[in-house]
């Protein structure tokens, strides 16, 4: 009994201070474990919390127990099954797939967005909250615009392009433009790309929409001023002492006008062909062939010309004319060009105290023998055509054959008589059977060639040796 008295009275008498120190353990304790205890809570939470935050893609709701991949292979197949209404009228609805229209579903970056939703911080702490994503996907706008303008573009009228030109006289015409009319979609991208993204079954309705023309009369104008600016430049051309002035009206043709229908740009260029052509007719007349002068000597020692000479005139510089004149005319400047005309003198032949020699007149198509200097023969003939004509000039006998089939560039002709060649490249005085009796004296019908009548080539043929001479001239 005692000894339990002693314990008591040693509890008894424990010490204030005692129970402030258990009581601060206590409370510590209690702090400790309610910190470990929340940690815990919220680990958990953040763990956990991503399957709770709420996912809705085109009204499909993710499930709390479904895999990013499971999920995504879902609205894939949503995707990909889906149909776009179009209503073409009243009782018209026709159907096309995500495929047809261009769009693929992009399953990559439809996961990469749902794990981007719920790893958000905020959205995991406000998983009451449903959060809607739109698919991901990627389109080919070649196919999808070939695929509107194949299905759903349904033209009423088209639209007109403004246009720029100039007419025979040498004025500009610029026509105007206008918008035409489709059954279409406005923003047709856009639209049906929402549609998709949702998933939508509502149809888009066809309207009346407005086509724009690709050249506008506002993108012709100033380059209607362009144009106007060259047709009237001055173009001046001096040949020799003469000066030309050119009226517009020539010069009209040498501008080309070409305008890309696909994008509205408009080239101005010179038409090389027309400018040389014009120059090519102003200097025709200035152009004229040397015509040697050929003198006989008579009998009695006086000369007779029966030819006279003409000196030759030619017009150069043309192609530096040309470039000149287009270089100017492109950068709206006056043209000043001048050209070179030259004068080539005539030369003069005598013939020689030869007894036997032969005159051509093509003019006139006669050829005269002499003898003695005395004319005992006229024949009419048929030489050289305008586009191959008989070589002028005096020439000699080179070569005698009887009887040969004469090949040219474009013709074979057999069994040619008597045949007196005169000039290297096959010219010759021959037999033509294969004309009739009235073309001699009257065409010129030949490849360059001298034709008399067969009789009348066999008695030349025997007349004139070898080396006789031969005056050919207009």
């Amino acid at each position: 009994m005692q000894e339990t008295k002693k314990n008591n009275s040693e509890t008894n008498h424990k010490t204030p201070e005692y129970y402030d120190v258990m009581q601060y353990f206590t409370k510590k304790t209690i702090i400790v474990i309610s910190i470990i205890f929340l940690l815990l809570i919220i680990f958990l939470y953040l763990f956990v919390s991503p399957k709770f935050v709420q996912v809705q893609v085109s009204n499909q709701n993710m499930k709390w127990n479904q895999s990013y991949s499971d999920f995504s292979t879902s609205i894939s197949n949503n995707f990909n099954s889906y149909k776009l209404p179009i209503k073409f009228s009243k009782d018209t609805v026709k159907y096309y797939s995500t495929s047809t229209m261009g769009f693929e579903f992009d399953q990559n970056k439809e996961t990469d967005q749902l794990k981007t939703i719920k790893s958000n911080l905020k959205n995991r702490l406000e998983i009451w909250k449903k959060h809607n994503l739109d698919i991901a996907y990627t389109v080919n706008k070649d196919k999808f615009n070939k695929f509107l303008q194949t299905n759903l573009n349904i033209v009423i009228q088209p639209p007109e392009n403004a246009n720029l030109s100039l007419d025979s006289s040498g004025q500009i015409v610029l026509s105007k433009s206008a918008s035409g009319h489709e059954y279409g979609i406005s923003d047709g991208l856009i639209q049906i790309s929402n549609h998709i993204m949702q998933l939508n079954k509502s149809a888009i309705s066809l309207k009346v929409i407005n086509i724009n023309p690709v050249i506008s009369t506002t993108q012709l104008k100033s380059q209607e001023y362009k144009i106007n600016n060259i047709l009237k430049q001055p173009v001046t051309i001096s040949i020799g002492n003469n000066q030309i002035s050119v009226p517009e009206t020539q010069v009209a043709p040498w501008v080309n006008v070409a305008i890309n229908q696909k994008n509205g740009i408009v080239s101005i260029s010179i038409n090389q062909d027309n400018l040389t052509k014009y120059i090519q007719s102003i200097t025709s007349k200035y152009n004229h062939k040397v015509i040697n002068q050929v003198d006989i000597t008579n009998s009695d020692g006086t000369t007779t010309s029966i030819t006279q000479g003409q000196n030759g005139t030619s017009v150069t510089g043309q192609s530096l004319a040309i470039s000149s004149i287009m270089s100017s005319l492109l950068e709206s400047k006056p043209a000043v060009v001048s050209l070179n005309l030259t004068t080539t003198p005539f030369s003069t032949t005598t013939s020689l105290d030869q007894n036997k020699w032969i005159e051509i007149d093509l003019t006139i198509k006669k050829m005269y023998i002499y003898q003695d200097n005395k004319i005992i023969k006229t024949f009419l003939v048929s030489a050289g055509k305008p586009s191959t004509p008989t070589p002028i000039g005096t020439f000699h006998i080179l070569s005698k054959i009887a009887l040969q089939t004469m090949v040219g560039a474009d013709y074979v002709q057999p069994n040619v008589p008597w045949i007196n060649y005169f000039k290297a490249g096959g010219y010759a005085i021959h037999g033509n059977y294969w004309r009739p009796a009235t073309w001699f004296g009257s065409i010129n019908s030949s490849h360059g060639c001298v034709g008399l009548m067969v009789s009348d080539a066999e008695w030349v043929y025997d007349w004139a040796p070898l080396g006789t001479t031969i005056v050919t001239h207009n």
